[in-house]
């Protein structure tokens, strides 16, 4: 299924391409071929998987119909990010699902009970107007009602 604007993304890949050209980091993303079998890595399967990311996002109220350009840069930034990073938020999300609590490397020890995989707060922070913000208030004393 190819990408379709208002549909499954936000941006093209001509828009994405335009977007990082004067971004640094972005070698990987320019490796990649524009359009790949189903379920292989392309830039389209990178943008549309970024697109799913951020409408799943639980922080995020996120319309399918929003068309602002900080919606299409935090597409593209998503999908830059799961070029960089997707093989380690599949690994440590597979190990949340089947229970592992905390893991040590090194000197490294990473809790696993509060972490939250999702978006990089950097991409949650340009949608700042689609965030959703739970607050819950507990009263404690005595009220008139």
């Amino acid at each position: 299924m190819a990408l379709v604007v208002g549909s499954n993304t936000w941006v093209t890949v001509t828009e994405a391409d335009e977007y990082l050209t004067y971004r640094m980091g972005t070698d990987e993303w320019f490796d990649l071929q524009e359009k790949g079998q189903p379920g292989t890595l392309s830039k389209e399967t990178v943008l549309g998987t970024a697109f799913r990311e951020l409408v799943n996002c639980p922080s995020l109220d996120l319309p399918v119909s929003a068309s602002g350009d900080n919606v299409k840069n935090a597409q593209v930034e998503m999908a830059l990010f799961l070029v960089n990073h997707f093989n380690e938020l599949d690994d440590r999300r597979a190990g949340i699902a089947t229970g592992l609590n905390s893991f040590q490397l090194g000197k490294r020890r990473e809790d696993l009970r509060t972490f939250f995989i999702g978006v990089p707060e950097y991409i949650i922070t340009m949608l700042g107007e689609y965030a959703s913000i739970n607050t819950t208030v507990e009263l404690k004393g005595q009220y008139d009602i």
